[in-house]
């Protein structure tokens, strides 16, 4: 299966991560992290998924650009503010590491 790349760019991107420093994240050389990147890996294995969750923070789910499961009103509400709290945890993060502006 191919992950869904503007999907990954967009994480490396939040991340503010190079394809070096994905690399490193993941426990891979520079070249593998640069095929991925680039399009250029034909398919994924469950394990490049699992260092991809943890070294970019972000599930395997949107990697793929899979559809949530929710099925009511209420659980894409919950989903969507879930979300949110960990964007906006993460921006906390951030600024509390950096408290001038300057990350």
């Amino acid at each position: 299966m191919k992950l869904h790349l503007p999907n990954l760019l967009a994480a490396l991107d939040a991340r503010r991560f190079t394809q070096k420093e994905l690399a490193a994240a993941a426990g891979w050389s520079e070249a593998k992290a640069s095929r991925l990147v680039n399009g250029r890996t034909k398919d994924v294995t469950m394990a490049m998924v699992k260092d991809l969750e943890t070294a970019l923070g972000v599930s395997a789910a949107y990697l793929f650009n899979l559809e949530d499961a929710a099925q009511t009103d209420d659980e894409r509400r919950l989903l969507a503010n879930y979300r949110n709290a960990q964007e906006r945890d993460r921006l906390i993060a951030r600024a509390a590491l950096s408290p001038d502006g300057n990350t």
